[in-house]
């Protein structure tokens, strides 16, 4: 299958088909505000955007920013605007069992509003199973969403040729823009995403009936998505994730924008050397396709949102997160968006790995120390959930 592919992709409608679907979902204030192209190489390096201007800087910087008393989930409360909502989020659950174990202390303390289920793991039943057994003991049960996989983990496709999902990050920006690759792959894709969610929500509907079963709050009502590493932002993902959605009638409550505002990170100087250049490319490049997902919350009556822990992805620890808190929710609050908040505080074992797993995922970020750090964050940071 790899080497028809390879066969079908036509790079030369490459370039038009990627400034139409970029400058159709972006507006021109958008990118404006949000990227900034005359960085150089070495700018990015040291972690400076050289178009930012002293007033954007001063609207961020706010010296209550190392603050670590508890921030009110709705703050904002101005004139006629929606209330600002905190989510304080955990990726990965159900990825390996130490690392749902280590997710599922953090909901024990009460200190998630939401977390994203892989779906297509080896052990999602056994992750299931103990999240079920402590959803009576919880002081409430986060929102969960179907983190959809592409990247790594079991197929449940009929078409996919292969026990074991491998597309790259890079495979799904290429496919993205040839043609006639891009239909048949999204094909498959559509197929994947579509059993992923049967999968996932079956799991998930089972814990909002024993939530309240035993008078457990929980505020989820319908299905909610994201994906890992942020696939759903590229075109021939999110095509074929939309296409799902509307033939099968979904009610969708929440779609991951993967939108962080990078103007924020300047308001400490400081910590310009300690984001890694990469995440800062990723940053802008998701940034570039986050208006399609504007648009569809538009459309669907959703609220925006920004995503924090891009940039810092790996890195969320205290002293990072009490130095921006503040600064990451007044620009939230001055552009009107809900701000989710992402950790990845679950750690994998060594003996949990198998080849269903990225070689390469797994010993750069699952089983990195950062992981630890993170959920130390997250049980010592105050974040106060959003039930009130």
């Amino acid at each position: 299958m790899k080497t028809d592919m390879q066969k079908d992709i036509n790079l030369s409608t490459a370039k038009s088909d990627m400034q139409n679907d970029i400058y159709s979902t972006a507006t021109k204030s958008d990118m404006q505000n949000d990227i900034y192209s005359t960085a150089t190489k070495s700018d990015m390096q040291n972690g400076i955007y050289s178009t930012a201007t002293k007033s954007d800087m001063q609207n961020d910087i706010n010296s209550s920013a190392g603050n670590s008393t508890a921030m009110k989930s709705d703050i904002r409360g101005k004139g006629n605007s929606p209330a600002l909502r905190i989510d304080v989020h955990a990726d990965d659950y159900a990825l390996t069992v130490h690392t749902s174990a280590d997710i599922l202390e953090c909901m024990q303390e009460g200190k998630l509003d939401s977390i994203s289920i892989v779906p297509n793991t080896e052990c999602f039943e056994e992750c299931m199973e103990m999240l079920y057994s402590a959803i009576p003991s919880l002081p409430f049960l986060p929102c969960m969403s179907v983190h959809i996989n592409l990247v790594e983990g079991l197929s449940f496709s009929d078409s996919y040729e292969g026990a074991y999902l491998n597309f790259s990050w890079g495979q799904l920006f290429l496919y993205s823009y040839t043609s006639p690759a891009n239909s048949r792959i999204r094909i498959s894709i559509k197929e994947e995403i579509h059993a992923q969610i049967r999968k996932c929500m079956q799991a998930v509907n089972k814990c909002i009936e024993l939530a309240k079963i035993n008078n457990i709050r929980c505020s989820q009502k319908s299905l909610r998505i994201d994906s890992h590493q942020h696939t759903h932002h590229l075109p021939i993902v999110w095509n074929a994730l939309t296409e799902v959605l509307k033939s099968n009638k979904y009610e969708v409550e929440y779609i991951r924008c993967s939108r962080e505002p990078l103007m924020v990170f300047l308001s400490a100087p400081d910590l310009y050397k300690t984001y890694r250049p990469l995440n800062a490319v990723k940053n802008l490049i998701l940034t570039l396709y986050s208006g399609k997902i504007d648009k569809y919350c538009h459309k669907k009556g959703l609220q925006k949102m920004y995503l924090w822990g891009l940039l810092m992805s790996g890195h969320m620890d205290k002293t990072r997160i009490q130095r921006l808190l503040r600064s990451m929710i007044n620009r939230a609050d001055r552009d009107n968006r809900d701000l989710e908040i992402l950790f990845h505080p679950g750690l994998a074992l060594s003996n949990e790995t198998n080849e269903a797993l990225n070689k390469s995922a797994v010993n750069d970020f699952y089983l990195s120390k950062n992981r630890t750090i993170e959920k130390e964050a997250l049980l010592i940071c105050l974040f106060q959930n959003q039930f009130d």
